[in-house]
């Protein structure tokens, strides 16, 4: 039971690291490609449309984090449940 659990927490936290990533990467680019403006560049509209790209793959993978962090762990549970109730009729 308690590799289970030990499993389902991992499978939680692997979802949660992986949205962090994508996040962490958007805010990394976006600053890279802002830095170039206080460089004295330019932004052409294939930089804005990179950035946009970025930013809405974070909030997309932030938008699925309860649902992908809770799933493991609601799976196990359920799981649990099931086979718990079953032992009572013995």
């Amino acid at each position: 039971m308690v590799s289970e659990k030990t499993e389902a927490f991992g499978r939680s936290q692997r979802s949660l690291s992986s949205a962090a990533r994508k996040l962490q990467a958007a805010a990394e680019g976006n600053a890279r490609d802002l830095g170039k403006v206080t460089g004295g560049g330019m932004l052409w509209p294939t930089d804005y449309i990179r950035m946009a790209e970025r930013n809405i793959a974070a909030l997309a993978a932030l938008a699925t984090v309860p649902g992908e962090a809770l799933a493991p762990v609601h799976k196990g549970v359920t799981s649990n449940a099931k086979r718990l109730s079953g032992r009572r009729g013995v």
